[in-house]
């Protein structure tokens, strides 16, 4: 049976899901350009009043439709005889089978714990598990799981207890930040062992470190977690930086050098012989070099130096060292 578009209706749990996603719907979009993808799309739908049908589920592709064929374009309906509770599991369902980001997830899986607080007597009973004080009406992460699974898919059990986790311990202000995806959600996940006001003071300190990357974030929580709690005052107060609380010397070191059975001193010694070789370039024959080269290539290595400069001075300031005297650099650098 064909219908036009302009006859299609959302699912009407559609909100709970949050916004639609626009890079998706303009993809979706492109696609109907280059292939004419969608001239016989077919939606899943059931009766609605005034001769129009609710969507099951499909909303990006709706959207993409309407954009590139306008809402007189007929497209295929297969109708269904769905309840309530089967169009918001079927919609549930089928966006997390879309390999979706890590927040759209989130919000299927918080939509569908609310679904069950609200309607206590669709709890899953096959499933019932440990309850866990997850929620006033403790709707537990097994009974979310049987909830959205299904014969040919079974959400991770792992990954529903992690999206609840988020959603009932982290700050709010914090939750905001992962849905902006200005806070990772691996990083969100490992805060929520914090109290609020931690969470957020961590959150700072992760931000101001010079030394960290965001895949490292999650093991240097873990540091801190093991840390003394004179470590932990000072990383909330801005007076160490994160990255280096927990740090033992050994970690420092590569694999490589292990394996050559090298101490700390013996790197440290080896660092300080390429620093000298280093010094040693740039104030002879790199400098006259350099004074000849193209402007261009000049620039960017003066961007380089000037970097590797500040970096420098980084690393004195983290390490308390005094200010260099000149004269006892020189005799350093002739040595």
């Amino acid at each position: 049976m064909k219908v036009k578009l302009k006859d299609l209706l959302p699912n009407p749990y559609r909100a709970e899901l949050g916004p639609l996603n626009d890079r998706q719907v303009h993809s979706i979009v492109e696609s109907c350009q280059m292939s004419c993808f969608g001239v016989d799309h077919q939606f899943d739908v059931r009766k609605a009043s005034g001769g129009k049908y609710e969507m099951v589920h499909g909303h990006h592709t709706y959207a993409a439709l309407v954009m590139a064929y306008g809402l007189e374009h007929e497209v295929n309906i297969a109708i269904k005889d769905y309840t309530d509770r089967q169009m918001f599991q079927e919609m549930c369902r089928e966006n997390l089978t879309k390999h979706n980001d890590a927040l759209t997830d989130k919000r299927i899986i918080i939509a569908a714990k609310k679904w069950l607080e609200r309607f206590p007597n669709e709890l899953a009973t096959s499933r019932q598990g440990k309850r866990t004080d997850l929620g006033e009406n403790h709707v537990s992460a097994e009974q979310v799981q049987s909830f959205l699974s299904r014969n040919r898919y079974t959400v991770s059990i792992e990954t529903v207890r992690k999206h609840l986790l988020i959603e009932t311990k982290l700050a709010p202000d914090l939750k905001a930040k992962v849905a902006e995806d200005a806070l990772p959600f691996k990083t969100a996940e490992k805060l929520c062992g914090f109290d609020h006001e931690e969470q957020r003071d961590l959150v700072k300190a992760l931000n101001s470190s010079p030394e960290l990357r965001v895949t490292d974030q999650g093991k240097v929580l873990r540091r801190y977690n093991d840390a003394s709690a004179g470590q932990k005052e000072a990383v909330r107060k801005g007076q160490v930086d994160i990255a280096a609380v927990g740090m033992v010397a050994d970690e420092t070191m590569s694999k490589k050098d292990k394996a050559r059975g090298l101490t700390l001193d013996d790197v440290l010694n080896d660092i300080s012989k390429d620093l000298n070789h280093a010094t040693i370039l740039l104030t002879d024959s790199l400098v006259d070099n350099i004074q000849h080269a193209s402007p261009d290539k000049r620039e960017r290595f003066e961007i380089m130096l000037g970097s590797f400069l500040n970096r420098l001075k980084e690393i004195r300031h983290r390490l308390g060292l005094q200010p260099v005297d000149q004269e006892v650099a020189r005799e350093a650098v002739v040595l």
